[in-house]
Parts: structure tokens; sequence; C-alpha cells
């Protein structure tokens, strides 16, 4: 979820949510402009409406998120996996998913009101300062949320899960023979019994853009001031390892970090580093066979940028 500062007023977008947010926002300065964010991803049909709410002082206070009729129950799905995500974590780490001020349905399709928190800096500059501040926070984060959430796959699961998605990896042609070939290694590992697969709390979308940051005011060190956004793609009982590629990426971590985190995420889930791969392409594979609305050609350069990451440091070619 993208929360941009380049807005334009938009002072009808709230319909008939105005008078519950104007009661919401009691506490907060009450309300003010909405203004409606800039577009997220292009081509993405079920993508939400996002608008930033202004108290009357001018200060933000509040996003308010709504669904498109192509998805109308988007909001209210990524609410309810926001709980229970929440709920396996405990609260301790549970702390970084930020629960709704308001939520329900309007016009047909869902919504939710989210206090307003900052998103990380899109400057040359202070980007990479925050990104610098942020690697090992976030990083420590995803290792104790895949050690707390980590349950095994029993068989049903299995097949479904890990050997369907592996063989559709394998058998197609869109992919290289790089990827293929680490599909087809996976599979055996299964087979054989030496991979036994498990499952962890998976947001399935966790970049730069869905890391906020709580206002500076709030007292704490800065594993307590980020939080966590869009949880509609997560899954309590998820795959491991995509996280960690998409974060690692989105934080342009060296490769050495990424070994390091590797090899810790294959302890704590008691596999070996090939596995990581398999891992990545039965993800991938059960992707690739549940697009919806997802382009075609998102997921063809998602694959290619995923594994063409991860594939070198695991086979320690860098």
């Amino acid at each position: 979820m993208i929360l941009s500062s380049s807005v334009i007023e938009h002072r009808d977008a709230l319909g008939g949510l105005r008078e519950p947010l104007e009661r919401a926002l009691e506490n907060c300065g009450g309300l003010g402009t909405v203004c409606e964010l800039e577009s997220p991803a292009v081509g993405v049909v079920d993508s939400p409406t996002k608008h930033l709410v202004r108290n009357r002082a001018g200060q933000p206070v509040a996003v308010v998120l709504r669904s498109r009729h192509a998805s109308p129950g988007l909001i209210a799905r990524s609410v309810v996996k926001a709980s229970l995500a929440r709920k396996v974590l405990g609260s301790d780490l549970g702390r970084v998913i930020l629960p709704p001020v308001l939520s329900g349905e309007s016009d047909a399709v869902s919504f939710a009101v989210y206090p307003w928190r900052a998103p990380l800096s899109g400057s040359r500059w202070l980007w990479p300062l925050q990104r610098a501040a942020l690697r090992a926070p976030l990083l420590r984060w995803l290792r104790r949320a895949t050690k707390a959430t980590s349950g095994m796959v029993d068989g049903d699961a299995l097949r479904a899960n890990f050997h369907e998605p592996l063989r559709y990896m394998a058998g197609s042609a869109t992919f290289g023979e790089t990827t293929r070939a680490a599909a087809r290694e996976a599979i055996g590992r299964l087979e054989t019994g030496t991979w036994k697969p498990r499952y962890v709390l998976a947001h399935n979308d966790l970049w730069k853009g869905n890391v906020l940051l709580h206002p500076r005011s709030q007292p704490g060190t800065l594993w307590r001031r980020f939080v966590l956004i869009d949880w509609a793609g997560s899954e309590v009982g998820g795959y491991p390892f995509y996280d960690l590629v998409c974060l690692g990426m989105s934080l342009q971590i060296s490769r050495r970090r990424l070994a390091r985190e590797l090899r810790a995420h294959c302890e704590m889930l008691d596999c070996r580093l090939d596995d990581a791969k398999g891992y990545l392409l039965a993800w991938l594979g059960r992707l690739g066979t549940h697009l919806e609305c997802f382009p075609v050609e998102r997921f063809r350069a998602l694959v290619s940028a995923c594994c063409g990451w991860m594939f070198p440091v695991v086979d320690g070619r860098c």
C-alpha cells in the first residue's frame, strides 16, 4: 500500500463515512480536509482507494481505505487477516500491526480507517538513512516472527501447497532452465523426505511501501516505531523466505547479509540452505496458479527478480 505525499483535494470522497469519521476524530482535532492519495499499482483493478484525512489544524490524522467494486470485500479481508496475524504473533511482535479506528461497509464496499503514520521517504538523501537504520530492526522482527509462528505441514497440505506448485514451476516453459531445475530438485527432496516443509505467518508483500513510522513524539527505539500495513494477502499458514527476499531487495541488503539471514531462517526451520529455493518456488508456483487480478507480466518479472537475487547466494556464487 503506497501512501504518497502527492495529494489532490477530494471533498466528497467520504460519502456516507463523513459522519462516523467526524465522531471518530473528535479527539484528534476534528475532521478537516480529505485528499486522495496518489494512485498505486497501475493495472491492478482491485487496488483500493486511499484518502488522507487532515484535522482542522491541517495535521494528517487518518487514512481511509475503501475497496473497489471489482473486489468489494478486499478491505474487510485485510482487517480480518491483520487481526489474525496480531493474535498469532502475540502482543510484543504484533504491536507492528495497527488496528483500525473504524471499519465496516459503505456503498456496497468494505472500508477501514487507520491512524495516520508516516510513509518512508522517497528522497535520495533521506531514504538511504532510513534504510540503513531500519535494516536491522526489520530483519530482526522477521526472524522472531518466523520462529514464533512456524509449524509442520500435514500430508494433504503438502501435496496441494508444495508438490503441485513446484510441478507447475518445473513444467512451465515460461521460466528459465535454472528455475525449472531448482523446482525439480525441490520435488526430489520432498519425495525422499529430506525436506520437511514448515509453515510460518507470511505477510506476502513486505517491502518499503508497506512500512510506516509512528510519529517521532512516540517514545521508544526504532523497532517500536515502525508498523507494517496491507495484510490482505497474508497467511497464517504461509511460506517462509518470500518475505525475506522481498524485504531484502527493498532494503537493498548486501548478499553477505542475505546469506546470513538465509542461514538463520533455515536453522529455525530445520532445513538445508537449498530448501530455501524450494520454499520460494513453492510460493511463486502457488501464486502463479492463482493470479486473479495480478498481471501475468508482473508475475514473470517477480519470479525473475526473486530467483535472480536469491539463487546465487544459496549456490555460493557471490
